[in-house]
């Protein structure tokens, strides 16, 4: 009974360490802080970025019992924080139509009083640049202003088509709405349309650009500008500030770097286009596009027979990414992180999302600790050869102790 008992107590230690092992995969690990029982944030610091995959497929967290020092997996979903725009449109008909002197104005009757924040002009006209007068009334007579000379605008010829005829206004809920503008040119309104559009909360992270290059291509009239993270991370939004007073409406290009190769003496880069639209001085400039990880990119603005335009700052941002867990204990906790071979999980808690209250914990994570993979000090205290040593040992035990019971029997 005596060797019996031994080698359970071996496979016991076999089995806990086994359950290290799961740890040691990968190659950083970071301990989870100011945990709570129950649902817990934990926002990825920026650092994470470099040294998980670029898919985040190998992000886990871990608690160690520490009564038996067994490695359990924690579930958890990834929350990013990105944007998103939802759209109630309004029914409403046009009631009037009036053209006095060159003023046009323009009556639309709601069907409900729905609260509206943006209107969408559709003119059939090709060119044109008019600032517009929106009131509000409930009976038509009496008006209230609710925006005063807003400019809309519409260029098309061989080399650009652009057109900027939204109207984003305060909240408002009115029966009627009526707009006016002055136009020398008859107008022809084909539609419009009447929305609530509701902005999701968003949390952006701000990155610092390393050296941003601008240069002059005389050959094809451009204004090529390089910008450049120094590692890579996910981006979704990349901000142009323009110094120069005049009006403007250029087309822009933005793409990023996908690969590079040696060609002589030069580095040369292959890239992705990321959007294609209009640099205007009536719009942000602020182009969003699908979030992905990137570190170098260029932005190309085509100036044709205009002097190039001032720029004075540029803003490369990306959403923030939340980790979302609901712990048992909040002690002993980590979360490991570096192993290209990580598939992503799949977790019960990914389906029951609506489940997620919305005030939780905010938990915060420690700097991150690099673990190799040889036998330096960095080493984990349980690494392969151990395992291979007590498996090893434990066979030999289990040999002997049958070989011992055989001869016994006879």
């Amino acid at each position: 009974m005596k060797e019996l008992r031994s080698i359970f107590l071996l496979g016991l230690i076999l089995f806990t360490t086994a359950g290290i092992a799961q740890v040691d995969k990968y190659n950083y690990r970071s301990a989870i802080l100011q945990a709570d029982t129950g649902w817990n944030d934990i926002v990825l610091p920026q650092e994470i970025f470099s040294k998980a995959n670029e898919s985040l497929s190998d992000l886990r967290i871990y608690r160690i019992d520490p009564r038996n020092q067994m490695a359990i997996e924690q579930p958890y979903i990834i929350d990013i924080q990105e944007a998103k725009k939802e759209k109630k449109e309004a029914e409403f008909k046009i009631i009037n139509t009036t053209r006095t002197k060159g003023l046009n104005s323009y009556t639309f009757e709601l069907s409900n009083q729905e609260p509206v924040n943006n209107i969408h002009l559709d003119f059939a006209n090709p060119n044109f640049d008019w600032e517009v007068h929106l009131e509000g009334s409930m009976d038509q007579n009496s008006w209230s202003s609710i925006t005063h000379n807003y400019r809309i605008v519409s260029i098309k010829n061989q080399n650009t088509s652009f057109e900027y005829t939204d109207l984003s206004i305060p909240e408002s809920k009115f029966n009627y709405y009526r707009i006016t503008f002055p136009s020398l040119k008859r107008p022809n309104l084909r539609a419009a349309t009447l929305t609530k559009e509701v902005q999701s909360k968003s949390s952006y992270t701000s990155y610092t650009i390393e050296n941003p290059k601008i240069t002059e291509d005389e050959k094809y009239r451009s204004t090529i500008i390089e910008l450049d993270l120094g590692r890579k991370f996910p981006v979704s939004q990349i901000e142009l500030k323009c110094t120069t007073e005049k009006d403007y409406y250029r087309p822009i290009k933005i793409e990023a770097v996908i690969d590079s190769f040696q060609s002589g003496n030069d580095w040369r880069y292959r890239y992705t286009q990321l959007y294609q639209g209009t640099l205007s001085s009536v719009n942000e400039n602020v182009f969003s596009f699908f979030n992905r990880q990137f570190q170098k990119f260029k932005v190309t603005v085509k100036n044709f027979n205009d002097q190039p335009l001032d720029f004075s700052e540029f803003n490369i941002r990306g959403p923030n990414y939340h980790l979302i867990t609901r712990f048992d204990d909040s002690e002993n906790l980590f979360l490991c992180f570096g192993n290209e071979e990580a598939n992503r999980p799949l977790y019960d808690i990914s389906y029951f999302k609506n489940n997620i209250p919305e005030t939780i914990n905010r938990a915060t994570l420690d700097a991150p600790i690099y673990f190799s993979s040889g036998n330096d000090d960095k080493s984990p205290i349980f690494n392969k050869w151990w395992l291979w040593g007590i498996m090893i040992l434990v066979i030999v035990l289990l040999g002997s102790f049958t070989l011992k019971m055989l001869k016994e029997s006879k």
